[in-house]
């Protein structure tokens, strides 16, 4: 079976992804170096608002979780 989704928003996955391991690093630079209480709480809550979008935007029906993105403004990956 063959399923086309309709991209509504058309957030732009692999940015955003990115940027959450980029706060993800930062995080653990954090955790290690800084020791800052206010930009962890900051960066915490950047990342997981980012990645709660990608999830509702983009994620799939497949076990384990499966991203889709596309390039064409209308539909999303076709996914089998």
């Amino acid at each position: 079976m063959i399923a086309i989704l309709r991209c509504q928003y058309h957030y732009l996955v692999p940015a955003n992804m990115f940027a959450v391991g980029a706060l993800n690093r930062a995080l653990a630079l954090n955790e290690a170096v800084w020791h800052h209480d206010g930009f962890k709480a900051m960066a915490t809550k950047l990342r997981d608002d980012v990645m709660d979008g990608i999830k509702k935007s983009h994620s799939t029906c497949i076990p384990n979780t499966t991203y889709t993105y596309s390039t064409h403004h209308s539909t999303s990956t076709i996914i089998p």
